[in-house]
Parts: structure tokens; C-alpha cells; sequence
């Protein structure tokens, strides 16, 4: 036999071979109880101080109503097919049931995917956005127009990020998106040619003798300042040691007052190379009609060796 005990302040609850549902609401007999018990080893309710034992009637008008509890869908808190959170409805509502709620403040979805990984109740912030498609965070239910799929892209080009029809896009007039690439890709453009220069180095022919010289930033201020030193007459020895790219005597090279010359119109001519290269990359990026095209754009190739 089934059962049901109604015992304030806790909810009713039909008992079953399969466990217990609740009761919220006290249920109509044709007796009066403040306390129920209809259990196989226990039939009886209590009046105010009295303790009644129930009749035969009694108990079947009580397993009368445990039947027509049992047909009804069972009450449940659980989540809808989008990780909605339902209280207290229908079994048939919810596609799964849940045992904890998810907190109170913000908007959250229940994790389906993480569930299938780990036993419990999994939620997640929904990624809520307005009216007009922009990320406003996780603000609580109702103060939201629609709720994206995942977060939107960083804005590395000053992108103003909308969801429209399923996807992150940008909703800045092509023109700006256009004018934003190119301005970018000029940047690393320039980044390039700076790398690359930092690299290269220049030949000059000291005293009958090819030596290398770096065309990196350190290199040319130290062969500027030399030059502007001998040209204003600054005592500068001549010749005077220095140490050409991967020269490791001790005491230098000598170099005189004409090889400083040479070695700064060769570190110019060749600094010359990869800015005109440089230039004719930014022309072509100037050239293109479209974000995709520009950031697409290929910098490996065109540079001097």
C-alpha cells in the first residue's frame, strides 16, 4: 500500500515503493486533521491534542486521492531544453531534473556539456547582449534582449562587436574597418622592416680587407656619432680601432677618418633598401579594398637580403 503524511511545517508527501512526492498543498478529505498519517503500519490523523485512528473510509478516501496524485506528472525543479531553470512544475517540462538552483543574482544556464563530463548540477553565466546586439555582461534576467553563444572577439582593430543572426560582426561602416586594417598591417609592416634591418649588414672594404657591419640601431647611432664628431673637429684619432660585426681581436680593426665615411654611407644606402621596401609593402596595402584582403596581406617576402 501506498502512503501520505501531512506533517506542517513540512510538505505533504506520497509515499512509494520508488520514494516520495511532494505535497504542497493541504489536501480535502471529508475529515478534519491538522496532522496525517496513512501508512500500512500507521492510519490515523490528529485534531488539535486528539489522536484518531482512521476508519476503512477514511483510509480509502486517502488512497483515493494518493491515486489521482500518482496519475499527475510529478512536481519537480529541473531545466528546459535551453538550461532555463523551472521550479516546482510538471515533469514533462523540464528535460532534466536538478537538485540545486543556480545562484540568485545574474543570468545562468545550466552546463549540459560539463554535466555529461561530471556527476551534479553544472551552471554557467549566460553571455547576455541588448537591443541592439552589444555585450553587456551577465545582468539578471529580463534586463537582457537575447543571449549570445560565446563571448565576443578581443577588439584588436577597435572593433564594435555585435551579435546578429548567431555570429559576432562587426558593425562599424566598412570604410572604417578599412581605414583600421590598413592602419594596422602599416604598423607591422613597419615592425618588419625594422626587424629585418636589425639583422642585415653592410660590406665595406677597410685597408683592402671585406668586414661586416650591422645595420641594427646601436650600429648606426655609434657610426653617426663618430662622423658628426670628426666632421664638427672633434680630435678623433685616425686611424682609431673599432670592431666590425663578429670581430673579436682585442685590440679592433684601425679604421681611419675615410672609413668611418664609407661605413656610414654604406649603413645609410643600405637602411635606404629596406624603407623603400617598407614603402612599396604600404603601397600595396593601400591599394586593397577590403578588411580581409589587408590582414591577409603577406610581409614575409620583398624584403632585401
Amino acid at each position: 500500500m501506498n502512503g501520505f503524511v501531512w506533517s506542517p511545517p513540512s510538505p505533504g508527501m506520497v509515499l512509494t515503493g520508488n520514494g516520495a512526492r511532494l505535497i504542497l498543498a493541504k489536501p480535502t478529505f471529508s475529515f478534519a486533521f491538522d496532522f496525517l498519517y496513512c501508512e500500512p503500519t500507521l492510519c490515523h490523523r490528529v485534531v488539535g491534542d486528539n489522536e484518531v485512528a482512521l476508519n476503512a473510509m477514511q483510509v480509502a478516501e486517502v488512497q483515493n486521492f494518493i491515486s489521482e496524485q500518482l496519475a499527475l506528472p510529478l512536481i519537480v525543479n529541473g531545466v528546459d531544453a535551453e538550461g532555463r531553470y523551472l521550479s516546482d512544475v510538471p515533469e514533462d517540462q523540464v528535460v532534466r531534473v536538478v537538485h540545486n538552483p543556480p545562484p540568485s543574482r545574474g543570468t545562468w544556464r545550466f552546463d549540459f556539456d560539463r554535466a555529461e563530463q561530471f556527476p551534479g548540477d553544472h551552471w554557467k553565466q549566460a553571455i547576455c547582449v541588448d537591443a541592439e546586439g552589444r555585450f553587456i555582461g551577465n545582468v539578471d534576467e529580463g534586463e537582457w534582449a537575447a543571449l549570445a553563444d560565446d563571448l565576443p572577439p578581443a577588439a584588436a582593430l577597435g572593433e564594435d562587436w555585435r551579435w546578429i543572426d548567431g555570429a559576432w560582426v562587426d558593425a562599424r561602416p566598412l570604410g572604417d574597418q578599412l581605414e583600421a586594417a590598413q592602419a594596422y598591417a602599416k604598423a607591422v609592416a613597419w615592425q618588419t622592416c625594422v626587424a629585418h634591418l636589425e639583422q642585415a649588414s653592410a660590406t665595406v672594404l677597410v685597408d683592402g680587407v671585406p668586414h661586416q657591419y650591422g645595420c641594427d640601431a646601436e650600429t648606426r647611432e655609434n657610426i653617426i656619432v663618430l662622423n658628426t664628431a670628426i666632421s664638427v673637429g672633434v680630435p678623433i684619432p685616425s686611424p682609431r680601432p673599432y670592431w666590425p660585426k663578429g670581430y673579436v681581436g682585442e685590440d679592433g680593426v684601425p679604421h681611419t677618418h675615410a672609413d668611418f665615411a664609407m661605413i656610414g654611407g654604406a649603413l645609410l644606402a643600405r637602411k635606404d633598401e629596406f624603407v623603400q621596401a617598407y614603402l612599396m609593402h604600404k603601397a600595396a596595402i593601400l591599394a586593397l579594398e577590403t578588411p580581409g584582403d589587408v590582414l591577409a596581406y603577406d610581409l614575409s617576402t620583398g624584403w632585401p637580403t
